[in-house]
Protein backbone atom coordinates (compact mmCIF):
# COMPACT_ATOMS: atom_id res chain seq x y z
CA UNK A 1 0.00 0.00 0.00
CA UNK A 2 1.08 3.56 -0.60
CA UNK A 3 1.75 5.95 2.29
CA UNK A 4 -1.41 7.86 1.41
CA UNK A 5 -3.49 4.69 1.82
CA UNK A 6 -1.73 3.75 5.07
CA UNK A 7 -2.10 7.19 6.66
CA UNK A 8 -5.33 8.28 5.01
CA UNK A 9 -6.65 9.68 8.31
CA UNK A 10 -4.15 12.52 7.97
CA UNK A 11 -5.69 13.60 4.68
CA UNK A 12 -9.32 12.73 5.30
CA UNK A 13 -11.86 14.87 3.47
CA UNK A 14 -9.32 17.36 2.12
CA UNK A 15 -9.40 18.43 -1.52
CA UNK A 16 -6.20 17.67 -3.40
CA UNK A 17 -6.90 19.83 -6.43
CA UNK A 18 -4.87 22.76 -5.08
CA UNK A 19 -1.27 22.58 -3.83
CA UNK A 20 -1.80 24.23 -0.45
CA UNK A 21 -4.32 21.58 0.58
CA UNK A 22 -1.58 18.94 0.65
CA UNK A 23 -0.07 20.73 3.64
CA UNK A 24 -3.28 21.32 5.61
CA UNK A 25 -2.37 18.67 8.20
CA UNK A 26 1.06 20.27 8.66
CA UNK A 27 -0.48 23.72 9.19
CA UNK A 28 -2.94 22.28 11.69
CA UNK A 29 -0.12 20.62 13.63
CA UNK A 30 1.83 23.91 13.64
CA UNK A 31 -1.19 25.59 15.18
CA UNK A 32 -1.34 22.95 17.89
CA UNK A 33 2.40 23.34 18.47
CA UNK A 34 2.21 27.12 18.89
CA UNK A 35 -0.55 26.91 21.50
CA UNK A 36 1.61 25.37 24.29
CA UNK A 37 4.76 27.07 22.95
CA UNK A 38 3.12 30.50 23.25
CA UNK A 39 1.83 29.67 26.69
CA UNK A 40 5.27 28.65 27.94
CA UNK A 41 7.35 31.25 26.12
CA UNK A 42 5.09 34.21 26.95
CA UNK A 43 4.20 33.03 30.46
CA UNK A 44 4.45 36.49 32.00
CA UNK A 45 2.43 38.17 29.23
CA UNK A 46 -1.07 36.65 29.18
CA UNK A 47 -2.48 39.37 26.92
CA UNK A 48 0.15 38.61 24.29
CA UNK A 49 -0.48 34.87 24.65
CA UNK A 50 -4.18 35.13 24.05
CA UNK A 51 -3.75 37.71 21.28
CA UNK A 52 -1.43 35.34 19.40
CA UNK A 53 -3.84 32.44 19.86
CA UNK A 54 -6.75 34.51 18.58
CA UNK A 55 -4.65 35.65 15.61
CA UNK A 56 -3.77 32.06 14.67
CA UNK A 57 -7.40 31.01 14.98
CA UNK A 58 -8.68 33.94 12.92
CA UNK A 59 -6.13 33.24 10.18
CA UNK A 60 -7.17 29.57 10.13
CA UNK A 61 -10.86 30.53 10.15
CA UNK A 62 -10.33 32.89 7.21
CA UNK A 63 -8.45 30.13 5.39
CA UNK A 64 -11.31 27.68 5.92
CA UNK A 65 -13.97 30.22 4.87
CA UNK A 66 -12.14 31.54 1.80
CA UNK A 67 -10.36 28.44 0.45
CA UNK A 68 -12.92 25.83 1.56
CA UNK A 69 -10.45 22.95 1.84
CA UNK A 70 -12.93 20.26 2.85
CA UNK A 71 -14.91 18.08 0.48
CA UNK A 72 -18.06 17.92 2.62
CA UNK A 73 -20.09 20.94 3.67
CA UNK A 74 -20.58 19.41 7.14
CA UNK A 75 -16.81 19.48 7.68
CA UNK A 76 -16.77 23.18 6.76
CA UNK A 77 -19.63 23.96 9.12
CA UNK A 78 -18.19 22.03 12.06
CA UNK A 79 -14.72 23.53 11.58
CA UNK A 80 -16.13 27.06 11.41
CA UNK A 81 -18.28 26.46 14.51
CA UNK A 82 -15.26 25.10 16.40
CA UNK A 83 -13.08 28.07 15.50
CA UNK A 84 -15.77 30.60 16.39
CA UNK A 85 -16.40 28.89 19.74
CA UNK A 86 -12.69 28.80 20.59
CA UNK A 87 -12.34 32.47 19.65
CA UNK A 88 -15.25 33.43 21.93
CA UNK A 89 -13.52 31.62 24.80
CA UNK A 90 -10.24 33.41 24.02
CA UNK A 91 -11.96 36.80 23.83
CA UNK A 92 -13.55 36.14 27.21
CA UNK A 93 -10.12 35.28 28.60
CA UNK A 94 -8.71 38.52 27.13
CA UNK A 95 -11.46 40.45 28.89
CA UNK A 96 -10.52 38.72 32.17
CA UNK A 97 -6.86 39.67 31.64
CA UNK A 98 -7.85 43.27 30.91
CA UNK A 99 -9.93 43.30 34.11
CA UNK A 100 -6.83 42.22 36.03
CA UNK A 101 -4.65 44.85 34.36
CA UNK A 102 -7.18 47.63 35.07
CA UNK A 103 -7.89 46.42 38.61
CA UNK A 104 -11.56 45.93 37.78
CA UNK A 105 -12.77 43.86 40.70
CA UNK A 106 -16.45 43.66 39.66
CA UNK A 107 -17.07 40.07 40.71
CA UNK A 108 -20.36 39.76 38.81
CA UNK A 109 -18.70 40.75 35.52
CA UNK A 110 -15.79 38.37 36.11
CA UNK A 111 -18.19 35.58 37.07
CA UNK A 112 -20.16 36.08 33.85
CA UNK A 113 -16.94 35.96 31.81
CA UNK A 114 -15.96 32.75 33.57
CA UNK A 115 -19.33 31.19 32.79
CA UNK A 116 -18.94 32.31 29.17
CA UNK A 117 -15.61 30.49 28.97
CA UNK A 118 -17.17 27.37 30.51
CA UNK A 119 -20.14 27.63 28.11
CA UNK A 120 -17.83 27.99 25.10
CA UNK A 121 -15.80 24.95 26.14
CA UNK A 122 -18.98 22.93 26.73
CA UNK A 123 -20.30 24.00 23.32
CA UNK A 124 -16.98 23.01 21.77
CA UNK A 125 -17.20 19.55 23.36
CA UNK A 126 -20.75 19.11 22.04
CA UNK A 127 -19.67 20.19 18.53
CA UNK A 128 -16.73 17.76 18.59
CA UNK A 129 -19.02 14.97 19.84
CA UNK A 130 -21.57 15.64 17.07
CA UNK A 131 -18.83 15.81 14.43
CA UNK A 132 -17.38 12.50 15.63
CA UNK A 133 -20.83 10.94 15.72
CA UNK A 134 -21.48 11.99 12.13
CA UNK A 135 -18.13 10.53 11.02
CA UNK A 136 -18.96 7.19 12.67
CA UNK A 137 -22.45 7.15 11.18
CA UNK A 138 -20.95 7.78 7.71
CA UNK A 139 -18.50 4.93 8.23
CA UNK A 140 -21.27 2.57 9.39
CA UNK A 141 -23.38 3.45 6.36
CA UNK A 142 -20.40 2.84 4.07
CA UNK A 143 -19.73 -0.50 5.76
CA UNK A 144 -23.39 -1.49 5.44
CA UNK A 145 -23.36 -0.59 1.74
CA UNK A 146 -20.17 -2.60 1.18
CA UNK A 147 -21.67 -5.63 2.93
CA UNK A 148 -24.87 -5.27 0.93
CA UNK A 149 -22.86 -5.11 -2.31
CA UNK A 150 -20.85 -8.22 -1.36
CA UNK A 151 -24.03 -10.13 -0.50
CA UNK A 152 -25.67 -8.99 -3.75
CA UNK A 153 -22.64 -10.10 -5.81
CA UNK A 154 -22.41 -13.40 -3.92
CA UNK A 155 -26.14 -14.10 -4.36
CA UNK A 156 -25.97 -13.17 -8.04
CA UNK A 157 -23.00 -15.48 -8.53
CA UNK A 158 -24.76 -18.33 -6.72
CA UNK A 159 -27.88 -17.83 -8.84
CA UNK A 160 -25.82 -17.97 -12.03
CA UNK A 161 -23.98 -21.09 -10.85
CA UNK A 162 -27.22 -22.83 -9.83
CA UNK A 163 -28.81 -22.24 -13.24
Amino acid sequence: KSDLEKFTILYRDIKFSMGIHNYMFFFEMLRYFFLPFGTIFFFGMPLLQISLMISFNIIFLLYVVIVRPFKRISDHIFTILKEITVNFAFVSAILLVLCDKNNNLDSNYRLNLGWMIIGCNLTLLIIIFLDTLIVYIRKLVMLKNRLANKNFVRNSTLNIINK
